[in-house]
């Protein structure tokens, strides 16, 4: 490792000025990151690389659109967008439309932050077949974001959905499929899926993870606010062969907030068993979603290229010499998503530059954030895509510090010119956003929004996004 890093590097011998430092990604992690620098040194010039025209990553795309007081962080990071010390360089995608070895001679440090922006899959047989999403799509879908406007989901020829994992995302996703559109419509939604969730046709939604209702991962926040639409009803578990309620004695070995998840999962299930609500009749549809456990999906089935249904394992049967097939249940689905989680991958030039990266495990090799001289990481490159945007922010405070420390200690850097940006711009031939561009796409985007009475509608291509700033 060291025989790569030295040509790249120098000690300081003296007490350093500010660091010039280049953060790759836009979302909580990079912002984070930006805050904490300048709160360490007010001094220190930071230049923000995002490879799309519009900044806050997963905050934009990714937080659900009736969730709007998580995305209050955008104001936060707009204050700090407005530092004089701050750039922010929209519309570049390092790896591609700016080598990251020519990147790197122009800064004394460069900070990757730039997410998961890859999926995990479940690499079974049938996950290639039509019908079949991952939950970045289906978000980005409903998001506007333009690299997911072309999904082919029709939701007015979905009777069944699968939803494979049990996460906050997938809460996510069947709490927007199942709203009634005009509790919406106000956000800023898709209008184009707005439009498709009027003509929806779904009736029944499951929810499946491999382990049992002890061992899920949303929280009790989005579960909640699940139970409480009033436009479906909770269905007890159809498919769950061994539901097993825990004891207050067996309750007591979890934190408390666990122990209130599962009380109520298990309260909803006693009730929605002894109160099982009436079929939906073809007359009049209506919507209902469960959660199933214990099922590790196996295959997932089709007829002519289109998905049918999903196979799945009892998963207390998977590690078995012998199966039989009522170790096995499938479960009818027109329409599957995958949220098994996100995953981050390698930018090109990394190997060059002696960047270990796990792709196992989807994560910069580091230590406290530390990669090598002059180099960090955070947030989900860091870690894996783990936490919400508070634990992000945390983490993204320990590598700020662990570089401005570092700088103070006359560690070795990389040996860049300094120049930043201005030593960069004239090798870039892509149309670079400014942050003043950014104010003036998203200004566009709430002009739009009050067209259809809602806070704001994103454009949903980049082009049009910046053909307003005649880019």
């Amino acid at each position: 490792m060291s025989k790569i890093w030295l040509p790249l590097v120098r000690r300081y011998s003296t007490q350093p000025s500010s660091p010039v430092v280049g953060i790759l990604g836009s979302g909580p992690a990079a912002f984070y990151t930006a805050h904490r620098l300048f709160r360490n040194d007010p001094s220190i010039k930071i230049d923000m690389y995002e490879a799309t025209p519009v900044p806050f990553g997963l905050v934009r795309y990714g937080v659900a659109p009736d969730h709007p007081e998580v995305k209050q962080v955008e104001h936060k990071f707009t204050e700090i967008a407005n530092n004089n010390q701050f750039r922010f360089l929209g519309n570049i995608h390092v790896g591609k439309d700016l080598p990251l070895s020519t990147l790197s001679q122009h800064y004394d440090a460069l900070v990757y932050a730039y997410g998961a922006p890859s999926d995990k899959l479940l690499n079974i047989p049938g996950e290639h077949l039509r019908g079949v999403y991952s939950a970045r799509q289906v978000v980005g879908w409903y998001n506007s974001d333009p690299r997911h406007q072309n999904v082919g989901l029709s939701l007015s020829r979905l009777k069944d959905l699968v939803v494979i994992g049990q996460g906050n995302v997938s809460l996510d996703i069947a709490r927007i499929m199942l709203s009634k559109p005009e509790q919406l419509s106000p956000t800023d939604i898709n209008p184009l899926f707005l439009q498709q969730l009027c003509e929806s046709t779904l009736q029944r939604l499951h929810i499946v993870g491999r382990r049992d209702l002890s061992s899920v991962s949303f929280t009790i926040k989005e579960l909640r606010e699940l139970f409480s639409l009033s436009s479906a009803t909770f269905l007890a578990p159809e498919y769950t062969s061994s539901l097993q309620f825990l004891s207050e004695e067996a309750l007591s070995t979890f934190d408390r907030a666990r122990k209130r998840l599962i009380k109520l999962i298990q309260s909803k299930i006693q009730a929605a068993q002894q109160n099982p609500p009436t079929s939906p009749s073809q007359k009049n549809p209506s919507n209902f979603w469960g959660l199933e456990f214990g099922l590790t999906p196996v295959e997932i089935l089709g007829r002519n290229g289109q998905v049918e249904k999903v196979r799945f394992q009892k998963t207390e049967t998977v590690r078995n010499d012998t199966t039989s097939s009522s170790d096995f249940v499938e479960i009818p689905a027109q329409a599957v998503v995958r949220s098994i989680g996100y995953k981050s991958v390698p930018i090109p030039g990394m190997q060059e530059l002696g960047i270990p990266f796990d792709m196992t495990r989807g994560v910069i090799l580091n230590d406290d954030g530390h990669i090598g001289p002059g180099m960090y990481a955070s947030g989900w490159v860091k870690n894996g895509p783990v936490g919400v945007i508070a634990s992000t922010m945390m983490d993204s405070f320990s590598t700020a510090d662990k570089l401005y420390k570092d700088w103070l200690a006359r560690e070795p850097f990389l040996k860049g010119t300094k120049a930043g940006w201005d030593g960069i711009r004239p090798i870039v031939k892509t149309p670079v956003v400014t942050w003043k561009d950014w104010e003036a796409i998203k200004n566009h985007e709430i002009e739009n929004g009050l067209q259809h009475e809602s806070v704001s509608e994103k454009f949903r291509t980049w082009d049009d996004a910046l053909r307003v700033l005649h880019k």
